[in-house]
């Protein structure tokens, strides 16, 4: 009952939200930006990885990769879990 209420609150929120009925908070918007950020750091992750040639470079890129996918991943989830939608504010989906 509790994850049904949680879920229509947040739902809610983000028609209030893209109606302009309230505004975003301070939180939301850090979150916002940390996740660009989030993306930009993966997407960067991806071209480096596809870039090196080094043997000793290909671990590093490698786990740099899958740090930078878990981050935007982790961030992504919470956005959605306090009602921001990928869709409105024009983030990829994982």
């Amino acid at each position: 009952m509790q994850a049904v209420l949680k879920n229509w609150v947040a739902k809610t929120k983000q028609l209030l939200n893209r109606f302009g009925f309230i505004r975003m908070t301070t939180q939301d918007d850090l979150l916002l930006k940390n996740l660009e950020q989030a993306k930009s750091e993966w997407n960067y992750a991806k071209l480096y990885f596809n870039s090196v040639i080094e043997p000793d470079l290909i671990d590093h890129a490698i786990y740099y990769l899958g740090a930078t996918e878990k981050k935007y991943a982790y961030l992504l989830k919470r956005a959605r879990m306090i009602g921001l939608s990928a869709e409105h504010y024009h983030l990829q989906e994982y």
